[in-house]
């Protein structure tokens, strides 16, 4: 029988690999031994969100930043779920306590671009989106996802309003961020 630490290996694997049955049963397995395990359940909710189950997602990201609140990619990951289901409020708290307690400067501008977007304040977002894009950066799919979002923005320089900034700038930013989910 493996341990938790080698079915999380694998379950991270499959989730490369996009084999998300095989993913969800690897984390379940990591679950079965080890309940509490906060990185099992962020993978569990990253899988969730890329299958489109965004409540069972939420939740279990929160249970995972309760345990650890220290996995700075749920946090982040959180906001965009949030967005996703229109719970803006929550999605500027999670993007927040990002850059508050973030260490990592393209992932603390990001956040407050995001912020700056909820917000309803397209140029402050696009300045923040730029700032984090022109810092160091060991996550390429992040980087690549918010030059995306940056794109959109740019693309639609006169949009003033909340709502018309994030239905047409986040429409398909992902949820899941693929390549990233896994690091913390």
């Amino acid at each position: 029988m493996l341990d938790a630490r080698e079915y999380l290996h694998l379950a991270i694997n499959a989730m490369a690999r996009e084999e998300h049955h095989a993913a969800l049963n690897y984390i379940k397995e990591v679950l079965a031994l080890e309940p509490e395990n906060a990185t099992a359940l962020y993978l569990l909710g990253a899988e969730h969100a890329e299958l489109g189950l965004y409540d069972r997602a939420i939740e279990e990201m929160e249970q995972a930043l309760l345990l650890d609140s220290g996995i700075e990619m749920a946090r982040f990951q959180l906001g965009l779920l949030y967005l996703k289901v229109d719970r803006l409020d929550d999605a500027i708290k999670a993007f927040n306590d990002v850059v508050e307690h973030s260490q990592a400067d393209s992932l603390v501008a990001y956040a407050s671009g995001l912020v700056a977007l909820c917000e309803g304040d397209v140029p402050r977002a696009r300045e923040k989106l730029a700032l984090g894009l022109s810092g160091a950066s060991d996550n390429p799919a992040l980087k690549k996802d918010m030059q995306e979002l940056l794109n959109n923005l740019l693309v639609n320089q006169g949009e003033a309003t909340r709502e018309v900034a994030l239905g047409d700038a986040t429409a398909e930013l992902p949820v899941y961020l693929g390549a990233y989910g896994a690091k913390n």
